[in-house]
C-alpha cells in the first residue's frame, strides 16, 4: 500500500526489493538523467528530494534549476554538485541542495521552476515529496517519464477540488502543446500553448480550460509537436497536484500515451469499513473496447457471493473515453461490485481489455480523515524493484504491496537498508504463489 500521506521529511532508510517472478512495483531508472518537474520557492512549502544510488560506485550528480523560459535560475547556487555514495541514499530539502537561505529573500515565492539531475553513473533513481507547514498539502511521486504524448488520468475539478498541472520540456527546442480536457463520453475542450526549450509551465486546469467543473472520470491529454525537420526531441513530462479543500492532496505523474495495455494489475485495494477505492480507466484508441474487471482476495481466488454481488464485471469504454460515463459513483469499487458487510476487505484488482489500448490508476483512502493515495498501473512486472523512500518512525508508516501475477511460485526477498552506507537493517523472506498478494 502506498504511504497514506504521513511521511517524515528526512527519511533514514530506503528499501530494495528482489524477486524471481513478475512483481508490480516502481522500477529503478536505468538512466543518468532525472527530471524533477516541480520546484517551489513558496516559503510555506517544502520539497524533500531523495536520490538512491544502487550501484557499487560513488555517483557525482549535477543539479541544474530552470525557470519558465528555460533560463538558468539566478539568486541561488546553480548548478550545484553532490555525491551519492555507492549503495546509499542522499536526502535533503530542495533549498538545501541549492543552498537557499531560510527565509529566502532573493527569489519571488511565486517563481515557477523545475530541475534536472545528471550523472555519469547509471541506474540512479529519485523521489520528491511536497509538504506545507500544516500538512494539508502532503504528497510525493517518483520521476515522470518523457513522451511525445502524456496523459493525466486523475483530474478533479469542482467546488472542493482543483488540479495543478506541471509540464516540463527537457529538450533543446521549443515545442507546441495541445491540451485536451476529455470527458468520459470522449467530448473534449482543446487549448494550445508553446513551451520553450528547458521551460516549464504550471497551470490551474480549471483556469486553462475556462471551466468550473469537470465530469467525474475526465482526463487530460497533452500532445507535443516541434517544427518539421528540426531533428530535435519533442518529448515532455508532467506532474499533477490535485488539491482538495479540507482533505489530502494527490501527487501523480502523467503517463506516457504510448503505454497502451491489454491487462492492468493493481496490487492494492481496500473496501468497506472506513476505506474507499476508486478505479480510473482510459481507452486511448479510436475504437470502443470492452473491459473485464476482476476483484481477487489476497490468496489469488476471486471474491465470491459471500462478499459481493457480481465478480467479474464488464464495462464498455467508447473511443478515447474513460470509465464513469453516465453513472453515479461509477468508479467506486464498493458500488461497482456490490461489496457487502461492514468489515474491511483487502485484495487486488485485474483489468483486462479486448484491445491493447487502456491504462489507468487506482485511488484508495480514508474519506473520514481526508486521506487518499493514488497508484498508477505498471506496463510490466519487475524481477528487481527499488523504493527510494520509506519512513517507519515518529508515527509514520510505509506499506508495500507485492503481487505475483505469473504462473509459477516465486521466492521474494525484501531488504531495508540504511541511507548513509547501505547497511542491511532488516530482511523479509516469503514465497508468493501464483496470484497471491502480500501487503
Amino acid at each position: 500500500m502506498k504511504p497514506m500521506r504521513r511521511l517524515v521529511q528526512r527519511p533514514v532508510f530506503h528499501l530494495v526489493l528482489w524477486a524471481s517472478a513478475i512483481l508490480w512495483a516502481l522500477p529503478a531508472h536505468a538512466s543518468s538523467t532525472l527530471n524533477f518537474p516541480r520546484l517551489s520557492f513558496d516559503e510555506s512549502t517544502y520539497t524533500g528530494v531523495t536520490f538512491v544510488n544502487p550501484s557499487d560506485q560513488d555517483a557525482v550528480i549535477t543539479l541544474t534549476a530552470y525557470g519558465e523560459n528555460g533560463q538558468l535560475l539566478t539568486g541561488i547556487d546553480n548548478p550545484v554538485q553532490e555525491t551519492v555514495r555507492a549503495n546509499s541514499q542522499l536526502v535533503k530539502l530542495a533549498r538545501e541542495y541549492f543552498d537557499l537561505p531560510d527565509p529566502q529573500p532573493q527569489l519571488d515565492p511565486a517563481t515557477v521552476a523545475w530541475f534536472q539531475v545528471t550523472s555519469p553513473v547509471d541506474e540512479l533513481t529519485g523521489f520528491f515529496l511536497l509538504i506545507n507547514g500544516t500538512q494539508t498539502e502532503f504528497d510525493g511521486a517518483d520521476l515522470p517519464t518523457t513522451s511525445q504524448r502524456i496523459v493525466f488520468n486523475e483530474v478533479r475539478l469542482d467546488s472542493d477540488s482543483n488540479t495543478e498541472l506541471n509540464i516540463i520540456n527537457p529538450g533543446d527546442v521549443s515545442v507546441d502543446l495541445e491540451f485536451r480536457l476529455v470527458s468520459p463520453d470522449s467530448s473534449f475542450i482543446s487549448k494550445l500553448l508553446s513551451l520553450p526549450a528547458r521551460g516549464v509551465v504550471r497551470l490551474d486546469a480549471a483556469t486553462l480550460f475556462g471551466v468550473v467543473q469537470a465530469t467525474d472520470g475526465s482526463y487530460i491529454d497533452v500532445i507535443s509537436q516541434v517544427p518539421p525537420f528540426s531533428g530535435s526531441s519533442r518529448e515532455v513530462a508532467g506532474f499533477a497536484f490535485v488539491k482538495t479543500q479540507g482533505g489530502d492532496s494527490l501527487g501523480l505523474n502523467a503517463q506516457p500515451g504510448g503505454d497502451q495495455l491489454t491487462s492492468l494489475y493493481f496490487p492494492q485495494m481496500a473496501v468497506l469499513g472506513p476505506w474507499k477505492t476508486e478505479l480510473s480507466l482510459v481507452n486511448y484508441s479510436f475504437r470502443p473496447v470492452i473491459v473485464t474487471i476482476s476483484a481477487f482476495k489476497a490468496d489469488g481466488t476471486l471474491f465470491d457471493t459471500n462478499d459481493l454481488q457480481n465478480n467479474p464485471i464488464t464495462r464498455t469504454l467508447a473511443a478515447n473515453s474513460s470509465l464513469g460515463e453516465g453513472e453515479e459513483d461509477a468508479r467506486d469499487l464498493e458500488k461497482m461490485f456490490g461489496f457487502m458487510g461492514s468489515d474491511t476487505l483487502e485484495g487486488w484488482l485485474l483489468v483486462e481489455s479486448t484491445s491493447q489500448s487502456i491504462n489507468g490508476s487506482i485511488s484508495y483512502g480514508l474519506p473520514s480523515l481526508g486521506s487518499v493515495a493514488t497508484v498508477i498501473s505498471s506496463a510490466e512486472g519487475q524481477t528487481r524493484a527499488l523504493f527510494s523512500h520509506i519512513a517507519t518512525s515518529a508515527g509514520y508508516f510505509t506499506g508495500v504491496a507485492m503481487l505475483n501475477s505469473g504462473q509459477l511460485a516465486t521466492n521474494v526477498r525484501v531488504l531495508a537498508m540504511a541511507s548513509d552506507d547501505g547497511e542491511v537493517l532488516g530482511v523479509y523472506n516469503t514465497v508468493l504463489r501464483p496470484g497471491q498478494r502480500v501487503s
